[in-house]
């Protein structure tokens, strides 16, 4: 009985710690930060482009995604629409995934002038 109870344990254990990442599930699509910060900003992926669009400003970013493995891309921001903050272009982030969940993925961005951030992206779509 004992070993029974023991192959149980260990099988969940393996079942819920031993899961891969499916970073795949989230390289296209629209997204959402779960920081309340940045909650108007709305996110649009395609295997190659990305567009953030503010619903508060309606400032539009546009930047190419050159993914690297499943798990890591590069967003280079090449226009901008409805802002002044030109700066913005030619910003680089490397961009790696280091947890995903059923409906989110949990994110390291990295740039030149930006500390590490660690984000939480919601798949709304």
């Amino acid at each position: 009985m004992r070993k029974l109870i023991f192959i149980m344990l260990f099988g969940l254990t393996i079942g819920i710690y031993g899961q891969e990442k499916k970073c795949s599930d989230f390289k296209v699509g629209d997204f959402k930060y779960s920081n309340p910060e940045y909650s108007e900003w709305i996110i649009n992926r395609t295997d190659s482009t990305q567009i953030e669009t503010s619903t508060k400003t309606g400032i539009k970013i546009f930047s190419s995604v050159d993914w690297k493995s499943d798990c890591e891309y590069i967003l280079t921001s090449y226009k901008v629409l409805n802002s002044d903050a030109k700066n913005i272009v030619g910003s680089i982030f490397h961009v790696e995934i280091i947890k995903t969940l059923a409906d989110s993925y949990i994110c390291i961005s990295k740039n030149d002038a930006i500390d590490d951030m660690v984000l939480e992206m919601i798949k709304i779509k």
